[in-house]
């Protein structure tokens, strides 16, 4: 059939029909491409989100990282501390603890001897500067 031999009803009909179509598809395409829009969106956000993760993963892992070789250090040290002591000699250390305590002891003493010394020579040089003050002024009795 050619153009000519179509009626213009059908011809309307079918125009209308066509523009319908074209319609809905265009209608499709443009809620396919607000969804590929929205879609694109949450995956810049999601990219986003995730380049923040990845931000703070790598700082944890730096923190953990210096943290390993603070720990490290002291289960060295603490090696070290426990090959020191399993060097001590019990028996050696409570006698040299004793001897310290008894040294203490002993200074404690002295040093209390002293006071007391030092005490009793101050008493002694008052006593004399008051027998020398009284025998000045005349107020001991003669002997």
């Amino acid at each position: 059939m050619t153009d000519d031999q179509i009626p213009a009803a059908m011809t309307v009909e079918s125009v209308v029909h066509s523009y319908t179509q074209a319609e809905l598809a265009l209608t499709e395409i443009a809620g396919a491409v607000a969804q590929f829009r929205s879609a694109t969106e949450q995956l810049s956000a999601a990219q986003s989100q995730n380049a923040d993760a990845v931000q703070a993963l790598r700082a944890a892992t730096t923190g953990s990282l210096e943290v390993a070789k603070r720990l490290d250090g002291v289960i060295r040290e603490l090696g070290n501390v426990a090959n020191a002591l399993q060097s001590i000699d019990p028996d050696r250390l409570w006698s040299h603890l004793e001897a310290e305590a008894a040294q203490q002891r002993t200074e404690a003493a002295r040093l209390r001897w002293i006071g007391i010394s030092s005490l009793v020579a101050v008493i002694a040089v008052v006593a004399a500067l008051a027998l020398l003050l009284l025998l000045a002024f005349g107020l001991l009795p003669p002997a």
